[in-house]
């Protein structure tokens, strides 16, 4: 688990640089709505994986493309209309740390209440993970979608 973990960090670091190279030219919400989705095989993968040697591999496609979007999202806040600007950074950063936070939280309580080994509670919190991923493309997109609307107030 720690070697997978640790592939998904290191990955996902490389990611955010192309990620935000690509995001210059093209937008942020256009890059996450495009690679948001690109991560999910990778995630249901590591759901299948047939060796834990293998769980590595999946780590770094999780890692390159979900695990490395956060810098877009910051962006796109900073870049969101209708809140005042101290509102958005909260919500971006003490926002997602926070609900990560609680979501780790929650899942290790959840995790907790089964004997060590056994694979379920593992399974249920990445299927969550896939949920929460899909449900962001889908944001990603609605984003995008709102973002190229003209201005009203123009």
């Amino acid at each position: 688990a720690g070697t997978t973990v640790s592939a998904l960090g290191l990955s996902g670091v490389a990611g955010m640089f192309l990620w935000g190279h690509l995001a210059d030219r093209f937008g942020s919400s256009r890059v996450i709505a495009i690679i948001a989705p690109l991560g999910l095989p990778f995630l249901w993968l590591l759901f299948r994986v047939p060796s834990p040697r293998m769980a590595p591999v999946w780590g770094v496609g999780i890692g390159v493309t979900i695990g490395s979007l956060f810098p877009l999202c910051v962006v796109l806040a900073r870049q969101a209309r209708g809140l005042p600007q101290r509102l958005r950074m909260g919500l971006a950063i003490g926002g997602t740390w926070g609900g990560g936070e609680l979501a780790f939280v929650l899942a290790g309580r959840y995790v907790g209440r089964f004997p060590e080994g056994d694979p379920q509670p593992a399974a249920t919190v990445l299927q969550l993970c896939l949920v929460i991923a899909i449900a962001a493309t889908i944001l990603a997109v609605l984003i995008t979608r709102m973002q190229n609307r003209p201005d009203p107030r123009r």
